[in-house]
């Protein structure tokens, strides 16, 4: 599904992925990416999770447990293959 995210902060520093809770966005880190962009000299990734904010919802499936753990990581997985920061 499609994933909402962004990517700031310096192109070269270190990586900070930001997960917001199962009631939030990743807007509840705006303050933290303006901040981040400006100062600190960290790259900032965040997204919200499937089904949160402006991601896609999965599909229901009667019977079968969509959010889970395992779920949210390969999110995780997925958006850092993406933007081929897997390696850092």
């Amino acid at each position: 599904g499609n994933i909402n995210y962004d990517l700031s902060g310096m192109p070269r520093g270190p990586l900070v992925v930001c997960l917001h809770g199962l009631n939030g966005t990743r807007q509840t880190f705006q303050d933290l990416q303006d901040v981040s962009a400006r100062r600190s000299g960290f790259r900032l990734l965040t997204f919200d999770f499937y089904g949160h904010g402006l991601s896609s919802a999965p599909r229901h499936r009667p019977g079968k447990k969509t959010y889970g753990l395992k779920f949210f990581v390969d999110q995780v997985n997925e958006v850092l293959e993406q933007e081929s920061l897997m390696e850092e």
